[in-house]
């Protein structure tokens, strides 16, 4: 296993904790939070207000490979730096074996 995917995978699971381990009381939305306002990945000017409150459900995580940033992405919205937010429920998650190119590991919620 390379120093990038444990590194991934280590992120992953500091964050979604007991949630990502086949937990029976698994939500399927994953909600998330707003601590700050966060701006997007792929365009800096659309910035996610706290005041809008809640986020989600998620669809994916995004890990970079280099750094090991985590992002949250949901359905018709764009992708936001985990350190904005906070879960509030359960998430499981699955690596996405199909998306194996580029700078990021990319895990889908399920």
């Amino acid at each position: 296993m390379s120093p990038d995917t444990l590194l991934a995978m280590t992120a992953v699971l500091a964050v979604f904790g007991p949630w990502c381990i086949g937990s029976a009381r698994a939500e399927p939305n994953c909600m998330t939070r707003l601590l700050s306002d966060a701006p997007a990945l792929e365009a800096p000017e659309q910035v996610k207000s706290k005041q809008s409150g809640v986020f989600g459900p998620l669809t994916q995580v995004k890990i970079e490979k280099k750094t090991g940033k985590m992002y949250y992405c949901a359905a018709n919205s764009y992708c936001y730096g985990s350190n904005s937010f906070q879960i509030v429920t359960p998430c499981r998650l699955k690596l996405d074996k199909s998306f194996n190119f580029g700078p990021f590991f990319l895990y889908s919620a399920r």
